[in-house]
């Protein structure tokens, strides 16, 4: 609003001329015209405002002076911040702060922090008062960078948040501070609470997103991430606001900017250099030619020791060489950047780096501004400015801290999501989980853990009362570390050390960091000080759980000297309490903020023993640690640790264990014809080299098993990995991971699987399950729903459900169960799930009752005939072997176990279209290049539920049976019976292929 032509908006204030004394007496009449009243007329704001800052300018008023501040305050606040009721009226604050605004008279810093401060503090709220455009006073000051009137706007104001958490022309302030490179921008944050701090702009960004973006990545950036992420985390997670509009967290987005940065930079590398304007191509030739000899005699010279390096994104490789900045501060070599050849006439050293941060550096908004000139000498980083470059170090150590805040503070279902995304799935561990098991050979851990793959960072390893033994290969074991030149003297003594080939296996895997270790370390003996330490040192954990009775601090420093929590296991021993309390024990730990003393019941009696904690509780208090630390005293409740139970079993699906084969499993003939298939299969493959064929699948045959989890240490078939979606016990901080069976289901599951293609992949989805009244195993829909929707996002070939599920009460579980299950179906996806075994009691049961789209399977017998706890056939698509199935054992005494019912038949049933449709894909590999395009169309029309189930028939299946039963005999005997007359080997995978071309040939492709 300016007097030079712009519309004047007015308020209607009154003010009293200049009269006679005489004209002011308030003692005659109201009716005497001759007494004339004050004369009153329209001021605007805007001279009113020249006239206050006219007389503080001529000295009149001094604001600094309590006297005349104080009479300012009575006599023109009030005027300056009338309400008009006007809306859009420009306030006192706008004219001020309006770049476009009138001519004021000047007045220094503490005369205009004192007017505004008084303006800000009127009851009329001004500062959250916008103006046509809906613009604040506080949105002018931060759009023009008015920084000091920024400060005194928010100093002044007695609820800042109020003004802070309503948005101003649809901008929020924090994001445009941040934007607009504000210095007072940190001071914002420690003002705003987390409300303030966990609101979305329009793109559905919080403030931590844009604080962790590549180019803010400068000096002094962590900690104002890490305030951000200290005050905002609670609100951000009460109200579900990890991600923005594009589905990415903070995490994923710093990737993000992080990974465009770094190909821009690739980018701008690769451009040619610009010709300068009137040259033409030929000077450019006598140019090259004329500079070749001597660019032959520079390549010889070492590089220079005083080239500055430039800190920023990594340049590609073979432009030189260069110091690079590490997170911990030192310097290791790296590319240097590429430097234009005219600097050294020139004096100028220009760098390609400088001028990828001026292209990428834009408003925020996602906008790029092209900088067309290179940058000069003048523009460098010098020692003051190196806040003003981004700095590879600290884009490291805020993707690390980002990593690390939310493995510590989020489940492992939610870090999945913000680690790698809604819509992508990774194979990679977040923990490691032993709970539930109670021995373990070496052997046994290795086949667990050979086949996982863990995050550089995990949120916890729990390791229960167990052993890790192989008396037959320590003595390699300890020769093989000899020859590493590992120190093998933690191995000396009489204590344990086993534990610690745990360890150095998920350090082997690339593991970095532990937030908490647990580890149940209660036999007699327990590990030893040196083989602790020789466990956890450099793991960086910050939550010391070692069960160890009366373990030294020492051990602890040594080992994790940044430890934040411990767990003390205590005997009763008050000289162990005192070490613990004196200078050096705890306080040694400079980031401990919490204690927890176990406390176990020694030979002192109660109340010598409740004082004796008493007093460590004073000593601990008077150490002067450097964080406030929470001492929690747990008495008599240490020693406990929760074990998995193996209580659950299915009425029909149980598994037992017998030394000796039943004579009726040998009568399977469905079972003989298949096993001796298998090893056809596995024969082929090694005749003609399993790398070969490998490669020739063009699609490895995925299957997600769906059920109670897998035993790792039987693990002995290809896998994809896995996820659970058993509830998290948080009293416990533990998962129940899906390299664990409750009862043994799920293990025995995928060895059908297995048994039936053993080229299938397997992906293991652990259900949330627990057992009924009568001892069945019960499965939420919800877990199941959530199951299948993983599977889905997978993208597997096959999900088997061994299980049924009764229609759920709650109509929102029953939803969500339905629409997972349409969502496999709609992706094309071949589902397998059990009848119900209810015998006579026939119901509709989850999965099959969602769509007709799925294959329900029923257990058959030896000759067969539908087992009777089936009940309806009907109700079934297909029946396979389900009575008293053999599965062996891969321990070493070779027993056999049997499982029946249609859980066994279901997964038999997913083993044997993996098998189909790996056959299919062995055609590849003997099929002209002319012919593969037909194949590669069957096998895509194979993976619909009506054309598999046309292979089914195809097959052929048992009169006596209703045509439920498949007679597997009539199209993998053949290949049997040919396989005898192949004299060349590597001919065998034709059998296979020309199984995978008779199922087929009624396909509609």
């Amino acid at each position: 609003m300016s007097s030079d032509g712009e519309d004047v908006q007015e308020r209607e204030v009154l003010l009293e001329d200049e009269v006679g004394a005489d004209a002011t007496s308030s003692s005659e009449s109201e009716d005497d015209d001759d007494v004339r009243r004050p004369k009153r007329s329209k001021v605007s704001i805007e001279k009113l405002l020249k006239t206050a800052l006219q007389r503080i300018a001529d000295r009149d008023s001094d604001l600094t002076q309590n006297d005349h501040l104080a009479a300012f305050r009575g006599r023109d606040v009030h005027d300056l911040a009338a309400d008009s009721g006007a809306k859009g009226t420009q306030t006192a604050l706008h004219l001020l702060l309006d770049e476009r605004g009138p001519e004021f008279p000047k007045v220094d810093d503490e005369q205009m922090k004192a007017l505004i401060t008084a303006l800000v503090q009127h009851s009329n709220n001004l500062l959250a008062k916008g103006d046509r455009e809906g613009k604040t006073p506080l949105y002018l000051a931060i759009d023009n960078k008015k920084e000091k009137e920024l400060e005194w706007m928010v100093e002044a104001h007695p609820d800042i948040n109020t003004v802070l958490q309503k948005p101003s022309n649809k901008q929020l302030y924090l994001h445009m501070a941040i934007k607009k490179k504000l210095k007072y921008f940190r001071q914002l944050v420690r003002k705003a609470d987390g409300k303030t701090l966990a609101m979305k702009d329009a793109k559905g960004n919080t403030i931590l997103h844009l604080a962790v973006e590549w180019k803010r990545c400068r000096k002094d950036q962590l900690s104002v991430v890490e305030e951000i992420v200290a005050k905002s985390d609670e609100e951000v997670q009460a109200t579900n606001g990890d991600f923005n509009r594009a589905g990415k967290s903070p995490y994923l987005h710093h990737k993000k900017t992080v990974k465009e940065a770094r190909e821009a930079t690739a980018t701008e590398v690769r451009k040619p250099p610009e010709r300068p304007p009137g040259r033409d191509r030929g000077e450019d030739f006598k140019s090259a030619a004329g500079s070749a000899s001597a660019s032959n005699k520079l390549a010889a010279r070492p590089a220079s020791p005083t080239r500055t390096p430039i800190i920023g994104v990594p340049i590609p490789r073979g432009l030189g060489a260069g110091p690079q900045p590490s997170l911990d501060g030192s310097s290791k070599p790296r590319p240097a950047a590429q430097s234009n050849s005219r600097a050294k006439y020139t004096g100028a050293t220009v760098n390609t780096a400088d001028r990828v941060i001026a292209l990428i550096e834009g408003d925020g908004d996602g906008s790029r501004t092209p900088v067309a000139t290179e940058a000069k000498s003048k523009s460098l980083p010098t020692s003051n400015s190196k806040s003003s470059k981004v700095l590879e170090s600290v884009v490291e150590a805020v993707e690390r801290f980002l990593k690390l805040h939310y493995l510590r503070s989020r489940s492992d279902a939610a870090c999945m999501d913000i680690l790698y995304g809604k819509e992508e799935v990774s194979n990679l561990e977040l923990y490691f989980d032993l709970s539930g098991r109670t021995n373990m050979t070496q052997r046994g851990f290795r086949s667990l853990v050979k086949q996982l793959q863990f995050e550089d960072a995990l949120q916890y390893v729990a390791i229960p009362k167990i052993r890790i033994e192989d008396p037959t290969n320590d003595k390699a074991n300890s020769s093989s570390s000899r020859r590493s030149g590992r120190d093998q003297s933690y191995k000396e003594g009489s204590g344990r050390h086993d534990l610690v080939q745990v360890f150095m296996t998920l350090r082997q895997k690339g593991v970095r960091s532990i937030i908490r270790a647990m580890v149940d370390d209660s036999f007699t003996p327990p590990h030893t000080d040196e083989a602790i330490e020789e466990a956890l040192r450099g793991m960086d954990v910050e939550i010391w759980d070692w069960k160890k009775t009366d373990l030294s601090t020492e051990v602890i420093y040594t080992a994790a000297p940044r430890v934040r929590e411990v767990h003390l296991y205590w005997s009763g021993n008050n000289a162990v309490l005192r070490g613990w309390s004196e200078e050096g024990g705890l306080k040694k730990l400079v980031e401990l903020r919490s204690i927890h003393l176990h406390v176990q019941q020694g030979i002192e009696s109660i109340k010598r023993t409740q004082q004796y904690v008493k007093d460590f509780t004073e000593r601990v208090k008077r150490l002067g640690l450097k964080h406030d630390v929470q001492l929690v005293v747990d008495e008599g409740l240490a020693f406990r640790r929760r074990a998995l139970g193996n209580g659950l079993s299915g009425e029909r699906g149980s598994v037992g264990t017998r030394g000796v084969k039943d004579e009726l499993t040998s009568k399977h003939t469905w079972i003989d014809s298949m096993k001796q298939f298998r090893g056809l299969l596995l024969n082929a493959e090694t005749s003609v080299d399993f790398q070969q064929v490998s490669q020739a699948i063009e699609e490895k045959i995925t299957v997600a098993l769906i059920d109670d989890g897998v035993d790792g240490m039987d693990w002995d078939y290809p896998l994809l990995g896995g996820r659970t979606f058993y509830p998290r016990n948080e009293a416990e901080h533990l998962n129940h991971p899906y390299y664990a069976s409750a009862t043994g289901h799920g293990t025995a599951m995928a060895k059908l699987i297995n048994f039936m293609c053993p080229r299938a992949q397997l992906y293991v989805l652990r259900l949330e399950d627990h057992a009924s009244e009568g001892g069945v195993r019960q499965i939420t829909a919800r877990s199941a729903a959530k199951a299948i929707a993983a599977a889905v996002k997978k993208g597997v070939h096959i999900i088997s459900m061994s299980w049924t599920i009764e229609p759920p009460e709650d109509e929102s579980e029953r939803r969500d169960l339905e629409e997972a299950i349409l969502q496999a179906d709609k992706a094309n996806i071949l589902m397998f799930c059990s009848a119900a075994d209810q015998g006579a009691k026939q119901t509709d049961t989850y999965p099959s009752r969602a769509t007709r789209r799925i294959f329900t399977i029923g257990a058959a017998g030896p000759s067969g005939e539908t087992t009777p706890w089936v009940g309806n056939p009907e109700k079934v698509n297909f029946t396979f072997p389900g009575d008293r199935v053999e599965i062996m054992d891969s321990a070493p005494n070779d027993t056999t176990r049997e499982i029946s019912g249609s859980s066994a038949a279901t997964a038999l049933a997913a083993g044997f279209c993996a098998l189909l449709l790996y056959c299919v894909q062995v055609r590849l590999l003997t099929t002209r290049e002319e012919q593969k395009v037909q194949v590669r169309r069957e096998f895509s029309a194979l993976k619909k539920h009506e054309e598999m189930m046309k292979a089914f028939r195809t097959i052929g299946t048992s009169p006596d049976s209703n045509g439920k039963f498949i007679m597997v005999w009539q199209a993998f005997d053949p290949a049997l019976k040919e396989r005898d007359r192949y004299e060349d080997p590597e001919r065998l995978v034709d059998l296979i292929s020309k199984i995978g071309a008779k199922i087929t040939m009624n396909v509609n492709v």
